[in-house]
């Protein structure tokens, strides 16, 4: 009866799983970036976003103004405070639209970019190119006409400043938020597993199997020193464990077969070593729930061990891995090392002196999010 009352409680956790996947992840603008080109002929400004958004567009109304316009259903601006000023760019504006944001770019007198927008190859990420350009070609770029009704219904003109002392910076401060909305991600996992248990005064070799199953990636607002992303890494995965060969002969048996039904909860630390490779370490717990216990001895006779083992397991989960981010998609790969916090049996005259039977395991998986 509890094998079955696990079995439905897996299948109503995969449903509830598969449905949240149907909300689209809702982009939000964390942050903007300004650096040199490889080229050394101008700026390159990065709109660093979780997802990518549905419309951008660009108007230049004069040669020293730039307007930019990002949009998508839901859209939502972490607090980012553009307050940098560059030996060309006096200032940058935002404003915040009701799905999306609008950009204001000032540049200094006698500056000249020829301009053009794009996505990055990360997915998310927006990219503006201010290449350095002669009067006559940023002219040819102008149209008058072209204004976005935010701008000029929000943002009126500003007087010119004297650009004395330019504060160049690389990257324009953000204020951590702690009220934006989550930025998810669901696909599949699956890979390879070693198995085995430790207990005082046994030994047994490992049991190897596989590991599949549905994982969330849930990005949060909040970022560490030295750009440092934190989420939650969780989902429902198939696991097998157990081990081999035990020395001496326990229960006799030569190999003994525990199945779980998992669903860790970990905390994930990333960092964005390329715009679009990110390395990453996990830690949490995990729970357990055993779907299948049995004993196969020498002969490939099996008994259920239902009746002598716990339905649920407590597991210490850390692990690494890396995400690759490729239009819009992430592949990933982790390893997973974890130890189990319970006792695998109940506690029986036969097993008692195996008071600490808890499992050890490892796992090498990749997959893909959307």
């Amino acid at each position: 009866m509890m094998r079955q009352f696990t079995i439905v409680i897996f299948a109503i956790l995969i449903y509830a799983l598969t449905g949240l996947s149907l909300i689209e992840a809702q982009p939000r603008l964390e942050r903007i970036s300004i650096v040199e080109r490889a080229d050394s002929r101008g700026y390159v400004l990065r709109y660093h976003l979780t997802g990518m958004v549905q419309d951008f567009n660009i108007a230049r109304p004069r040669a020293d103004l730039i307007l930019m316009e990002l949009s998508s259903p839901g859209f939502t601006v972490s607090s980012v405070i553009p307050i940098t000023e560059f030996d060309q760019i006096r200032e940058i504006d935002l404003i915040e639209l009701e799905n999306g944001v609008g950009v204001i770019i000032y540049l200094n007198e006698g500056v000249f970019f020829k301009t053009d927008t794009y996505p990055d190859i990360n997915g998310r990420d927006i990219l503006l190119s201010l290449e350095t350009g002669t009067r006559v070609e940023a002219l040819q770029q102008v149209s008058e006409d072209e204004y976005f009704d935010w701008y000029e219904t929000e943002a009126p003109e500003i007087e010119t400043r004297p650009s004395e002392e330019p504060v160049v910076r690389e990257e324009l401060p953000t204020v951590p938020r702690t009220d934006g909305r989550l930025g998810i991600k669901f696909g599949v996992l699956a890979g390879v597993s070693s198995a085995n248990v430790f207990a005082a005064d046994f030994g047994s070799a490992s049991r190897n199997g596989i590991s599949f199953g549905l994982s969330a990636d849930i990005s949060t607002p909040f970022m560490l020193p030295y750009d440092i992303h934190t989420g939650i890494e969780t989902g429902v995965f198939f696991s097998q464990k157990g081990f081999e060969n035990p020395d001496p002969q326990f229960l006799s048996g030569v190999v003994f077969e525990f199945d779980y039904i998992e669903v860790p909860v970990l905390v994930k630390f990333k960092y964005e070593v390329l715009d679009f490779v990110s390395p990453y370490v996990m830690i949490g717990p995990s729970i357990g729930f055993m779907v299948n216990a049995e004993r196969v001895r020498a002969d490939d006779e099996r008994r259920d061990l239902d009746d002598r083992t716990k339905t649920a397991d407590i597991s210490a989960v850390a692990g690494i891995g890396v995400d690759v981010n490729l239009f819009n998609t992430t592949f990933s790969a982790q390893i997973i090392n974890s130890f189990g916090a319970s006792n695998v049996f109940r506690d029986e005259p036969e097993i008692r002196d195996l008071v600490r039977f808890r499992h050890r395991y490892l796992s090498l998986v990749a997959g893909i999010r959307f």
